[in-house]
């Protein structure tokens, strides 16, 4: 193996993963079978990756990726498995630790899976749909039906977890195959088998749910996330004849303009798209109403939509943050209006923004923070379904908007990385509160996850690469001093964030937090995949076990 293939991004990538593997299983505390299957985890998963890219996977398939990337699988695979290990071994909170112990045998298993379900996907040539069948949907119906039946069993017998396992198999190759059909070109390999194996374990956990307490704030979570999907295969029937729409695709070159063929076509033709988009608010604002309150509505014990206004006007603080989060969020949208293109500059101004909205959120009101987010990724990705569909009257006007988020990572269908950006600075808070317990009685560098690395780290990175950058990093854009410049400002954060929140558990600054703020640097220099995503839940892995 020649030099130039060893200093590939992929190859630096699976080295700075590896290392970061090898960091969370030194613990003595870790158990060592739990180390003997995240080593076999990341094996399968290199190896796998190494014989899809040898073979042309991406390329030659009809699950069609984000192209000129690499595939991710190792990254996409290990984040869960990693974050998973870390969060339990510092848990503080160990009520149910029967459940947390088959939570982390559930989550390695579907790691292993995934691998394997990959290459029957390429030696079988299984394939995504080539059109919507309305069985898609009793298909996914029947799946959650049958894991529902398996965690309520009193007990595990041999049939139920093979029920169970089955069930799990064929709902992970569901969310894969199925965001790959709907959103082409969106995905590397590493994202698409990331997001489908993380609605797969929400999808369980909600499952559990039903048979064990849950709090408010995990149920608001699961029924928001969650609440996505079922709304996303309730409009599948409307979104695909909108899909077929002329107003959905620019007229062809030749093609006669609106307005000039004939005054009747026009009319009937706009007619049936308005009945359309109206037809799909209705399948929305149904499955809200007739699903998705009535299901929130059995967690909470209450009505849901009482049970939020009381939440967000307990206190004078929380209505404090929300006037000056709405104040940010309108400025955020007078950004949007203003820049009509994207640069470097405008789309760091949204991660400076986050900042400014989670760092008072971590320090004041973390319950408030946590629903807040949650309510907020269940709103951008209603609003990406008006803009992918083109739904009258916003769909359009959302798509010129969004533009200014565009970079080089967004090709496909969907726009993903302001999501990705909330989902980064969202997903640390919503595991250490889950996990670790209540957060109001102690701190700890890992909330700050999505602050710092993408907050601090890439910002600092990206605008003094391009100002001050020379030396590249081998196949990439990054620059090493632009590497640097997030290395030392995240140390800085630290610090700041120390003197910020006193709770932050001591030490705020040592060798192993330069060890995982280096590690992470160096994983923006390298990653083929969207970093707002990647970044803070590996940066969460690290720092969580400190």
């Amino acid at each position: 193996m020649t030099k130039s293939e060893v200093l590939t991004p992929a190859w630096m990538e699976s080295v700075v993963v590896g290392a970061g593997l090898v960091t969370i299983m030194l613990p003595v505390s870790t158990q060592l079978e739990n180390i003997a299957v995240l080593a076999i985890v990341f094996i399968l998963s290199w190896y796998v990756q190494e014989v899809l890219r040898s073979k042309g996977f991406e390329q030659s398939s009809e699950m069609k990726f984000r192209p000129h990337s690499c595939s991710g699988l190792l990254i996409g695979n290990l984040l869960i498995p990693m974050v998973t290990s870390s969060s339990l071994s510092s848990s503080t909170n160990q009520d149910t630790p029967h459940f947390n112990v088959l939570f982390q045998s559930l989550v390695l298993y579907v790691c292993v899976l995934t691998p394997l379900v990959l290459l029957g996907c390429m030696f079988l040539k299984l394939k995504p749909a080539t059109e919507y069948r309305f069985h898609h949907h009793l298909w996914i119906l029947a799946v959650v039906g049958l894991l529902a039946w398996a965690l309520f069993q009193p007990r595990y017998n041999v049939a139920t977890i093979c029920i169970f396992l089955v069930t799990v198999s064929l709902t992970v190759y569901f969310f894969f195959t199925r965001l790959l059909y709907f959103l082409p070109g969106s995905f590397t390999l590493g994202e698409a088998v990331f997001v489908s194996e993380s609605l797969t374990l929400l999808t369980a956990l909600s499952a559990s749910s039903l048979m064990r307490p849950i709090t408010h704030l995990f149920a608001c979570l699961q029924v928001l996330i969650l609440g996505c999907v079922v709304i996303g295969l309730a409009v599948i029937p409307v979104a695909y004849q909108l899909l077929k729409h002329p107003e959905h695709h620019p007229p062809c070159e030749g093609q006669t303009p609106k307005g000039v063929a004939g005054e009747s076509e026009i009319r009937a033709d706009d007619w049936a798209y308005v009945k359309l988009s109206l037809y799909f608010y209705l399948c929305v604002a149904s499955t809200i109403i007739l699903i998705l309150l009535p299901w929130l509505g059995y967690f909470l014990g209450q009505q849901p939509l009482l049970w939020g206004l009381y939440f967000v006007t307990a206190t004078r603080l929380r209505m404090a943050l929300l006037c000056v989060w709405a104040v940010l969020v309108m400025g955020a949208v007078g950004v949007v209006l203003l820049h009509q293109s994207s640069s470097t500059i405008v789309r760091k101004y949204f991660h400076i923004l986050a900042i400014c909205i989670y760092v008072p959120g971590i320090l004041y009101d973390v319950d408030l923070l946590y629903l807040a987010s949650a309510g907020t990724v269940f709103i951008f990705i209603l609003l990406e379904m008006l803009r992918v569909f083109r739904v009258w009257p916003v769909g359009g006007s959302l798509h010129s908007a969004f533009l200014v988020f565009l970079d080089d990572q967004d090709s496909g269908v969907a726009i993903l990385t302001h999501i990705y950006l909330l989902l980064g600075m969202s997903i640390p808070v919503w595991v250490y509160t889950g996990t670790v317990g209540n957060s109001h009685q102690g701190s700890s560098l890992a909330l700050y996850s999505g602050v710092l690395s993408l907050g601090v780290g890439d910002t600092a990175a990206s605008i003094f690469g391009s100002l001050y950058g020379k030396t590249k990093w081998p196949g990439s854009k990054k620059t090493v001093e632009g590497t640097c410049a997030a290395c030392m400002s995240q140390l800085l954060g630290c610090y700041i964030l120390h003197c910020l929140d006193p709770r932050i558990s001591p030490p705020y600054v040592s060798l192993n937090v330069v060890w995982a703020v280096g590690l992470i640097s160096i994983l923006e220099a390298v990653t083929t995949q969207i970093d707002n995503l990647v970044l803070p839940i590996f940066m969460y892995a690290l720092l969580i076990r400190l």
